[in-house]
């Protein structure tokens, strides 16, 4: 996991119960030419860009960008570039540009990131010394029937939706949604609808309806996408041209004992805890669950209230953050990543239990990283 703080930069590992810090350096260190200054440098996305299996992470700054990867028990500058500078015809100015969503658009195993201003929107690919583009289009573009505008377009979440190897996009406006797929020279839409469509029952309105997570909640191959508005939520499939419900319900409906209600649940990720599909991790004032579906149906695999010692952790929704979902145990499934005011800890939902494997407080060292919640940032 990656780590800042007004110190400097590194990353953290887990493994046979002990947390160390593989890499670090300190604000002033020179990457291959890029200055690190956690102050002005913004980090992220993360993501597989050179298709090594490792993610790198993509930094920008008030004079440019990089793609920093890890090297031995620091970091490497792989590729940077000045603001001003050209990728193919794309104008880099981080004032004005923003970085991601990043999506596999064309299932090479290399993760490409789009980006846009308020010229219009690119995807770029890192070729091994720069980035460059796949794609570009202005504004006032049509991708079938949808208009581009980048001032009110909103780009993401992304997923397989069709089962094809390839991510595709999903972008929304004030007029409706659509899902699009890079088809090789340019971006396609393989569904559109305007507000006041309906998904089977599901009334379709980007004024409240919220979009994601995205997962293989059913287990199919294929991600589905999470929706969730002030009357509840539903998980949607792509099929034919068009989303379908696979199940939907109102605020007020129990998943098991867990009680739906959009106004203060928080649909944190999709990711897989142990079984062979993704299920959903979702936190309350109450406290914290895993939803996954069976026969259709959403049910809760396992929950804990506010106030629950799970091996030293105590549970809070109201002072824990949940800040990563991804396999830090290396058994290949997911855990979440926790900080508090107290410290660090890491969850690890499996079956019907949540256990915490690794906690440590404020003040404990990894390697020589000090761990401090009140100015770390993770991820």
């Amino acid at each position: 996991m990656l780590v800042h703080s007004p110190w400097g930069l590194g990353y953290l590992a887990l493994a046979s119960g002990r947390m160390t810090a593989p890499a670090m350096a300190a604000n002033g260190t020179r990457f291959d030419g890029w200055l690190l200054n956690t102050h002005d440098n913004r980090f992220g996305p993360i993501a597989d860009v050179n298709g090594d299996g490792r993610d790198e992470v993509v930094v920008t700054s008030p004079w440019g960008l990089g793609v920093l990867g890890v090297s031995g028990t620091s970091f490497r500058g792989l590729m940077l570039a000045a603001n001003g500078t050209r990728f193919g015809g794309w104008l880099l100015n981080t004032a004005d540009n923003r970085l991601g969503p990043v999506a596999d658009v064309n299932g090479d195993g290399r993760d490409e990131v789009v980006i846009t201003s308020p010229w219009g929107l690119g995807i770029l690919r890192f070729n091994g010394s720069t980035l460059e583009p796949v794609m570009m289009a202005p504004n006032g573009t049509r991708f079938g029937g949808w208009l581009l505008n980048t001032a009110d377009n909103v780009l993401g979440p992304v997923g397989d939706f069709d089962g094809d190897g390839r991510e595709e996009v999903v972008i929304s406006s004030g007029w409706g949604m659509a899902i699009l797929r890079w088809d090789g020279t340019n971006l396609v839409p393989i569904m559109m609808a305007a507000n006041g469509t309906r998904f089977g029952g599901w009334l379709l309105n980007t004024g409240d309806n919220r979009f994601g997570p995205v997962g293989d909640l059913d287990g199919d191959g294929r991600d589905e996408l999470v929706i969730s508005s002030p009357w509840g939520m539903g998980i949607l499939r792509f099929t034919g041209s068009t989303l379908e419900p696979v199940t939907m319900a109102p605020n007020g409906t129990r998943f098991g004992g867990w009680l739906l209600n959009t106004a203060d649940n928080h649909l944190r990720a999709a990711a897989r805890f142990g079984r062979s599909q993704d299920d959903l991790f979702i936190t309350s004032p109450w406290g914290i669950g895993v939803l996954g579906l069976s026969g259709g149906a959403l049910t809760s695999q396992v929950m804990a209230a506010n106030g629950t010692r799970i091996d030293g952790w105590i549970i809070d929704t109201n002072a824990n953050q949940f800040v990563q979902f991804n396999s830090l145990g290396g058994d290949g499934s997911a855990d979440v990543l926790l900080t508090s005011g107290w410290g660090l800890g890491v969850l690890r939902p499996r079956g019907t239990t949540f256990r915490v494997p690794f906690l440590a407080g404020n003040g404990t060292r990894f390697g020589s990283w000090l761990l401090n919640t009140a100015d770390n940032t993770f991820g």
